[in-house]
């Protein structure tokens, strides 16, 4: 593992105790949080879209941005 990379986990796990210890609405704390890997990350877009549809939410993906 390089030191670029092992930064940029170090970094994730940061995040992810952020987002685990941040306050919830009325204190529910429903999130789910993944670091994933860069094959995961390729197939992350169609699995939104996936869920989109399925509770009626568009997700529009275009020129390597994600936009909700």
């Amino acid at each position: 593992m390089t030191g670029e990379t092992e930064a940029i986990r170090t970094v994730a796990g940061l995040m992810v105790l952020s987002a685990r210890t941040a306050p919830k609405a009325r204190g529910v704390d429903e999130i789910k949080i993944k670091i994933v890997s860069d094959m995961e990350l390729k197939q992350l877009p169609d699995e939104m879209i996936a869920i989109g549809e399925s509770n009626t939410i568009p997700f529009l993906y275009g020129m390597g941005n994600a936009w909700l």
